[in-house]
């Protein structure tokens, strides 16, 4: 049966994404340990929940490809008593040049994803979408995330956001933004519901003050795609829309 050229990219593509969340666990874990630790320790839990593969011969499939790979060493160790697999100890023997081959992974994902971009144009987002962005994130985000870059230009967008929490209040969190200044966002839909919409956009920043500092602990935010960056961008761009509105006594 013919497979179009698109269809084999996005099996490749898959696979690719796979093995790049696997190491990107890896990766977390090798930054917690003790600087040039070369053998770490984990469950099989943890790696299966980031890579998002529950069932067990996926998940032995994918440990021997990576093994096969000979960059770095996994084994898989059962404990006794009958205990789940999810809990069976994994070690992980990483050589010196883990992070190259990690940012090899990452770059190889991140150009297949982007080819298919360009070979399924109906898949993109129309100039449409962008356009009805704040315009303070199409200034500084647009020309990143068409060129691909989606985790930078989320992380520009988060920025964004707190460059103007500080133009308003001298703070750059929502925490402290709203919680030590009388900032107050005008656009309540009746006067009884105001503290109700002002919660709502404090608690919105607050969210992108957390999104920030969860996507800086990998090189790449775990921002695959073009359709979820878009959806962070949609988020920093209604954050900034409702401080648009925003007094500050």
């Amino acid at each position: 049966m013919y497979v179009p050229n698109i269809d084999k990219l996005t099996i490749k593509r898959d696979a690719l994404l796979e093995k790049k969340r696997f190491l990107d666990a890896i990766d977390k874990l090798k930054q917690r340990a003790p600087e040039g630790k070369k053998e770490l320790k984990t469950d099989c839990y943890f790696l299966t929940d980031s890579v998002g593969v529950h069932e067990w011969m996926p998940f032995t499939t994918l440990v021997e490809t990576i093994n096969s790979e000979k960059q770095i060493q996994i084994s898989v160790q059962g404990r006794s008593g009958g205990s789940p697999w999810g809990e069976n100890l994994v070690i992980i023997q990483i050589n010196d040049d883990f992070d190259d081959y990690v940012e090899r992974i990452r770059k190889e994902f991140h150009d297949i994803n982007n080819q298919i971009g360009r070979e399924k144009p109906n898949q993109s987002l129309n100039t449409e979408d962008t356009n009805t962005l704040h315009p303070d994130i199409i200034s500084k985000c647009e020309v990143l995330y068409s060129k691909g870059l989606f985790a930078e230009a989320v992380e520009k967008s988060f920025k964004v956001v707190r460059d103007k929490l500080r133009q308003i209040t001298g703070y750059e969190t929502g925490s402290d933004a709203f919680g030590k200044t009388n900032i107050h966002i005008v656009g309540a839909a009746a006067e009884n519901v105001d503290k109700d919409f002002n919660e709502g956009v404090k608690f919105l920043c607050m969210s992108i003050d957390k999104f920030r500092n969860e996507k800086s602990h990998t090189s790449d935010g775990d921002i695959d795609d073009l359709v979820r960056a878009y959806e962070y961008l949609r988020l920093s761009s209604l954050a900034l829309h409702l401080l648009d509105s925003a007094e500050n006594d």
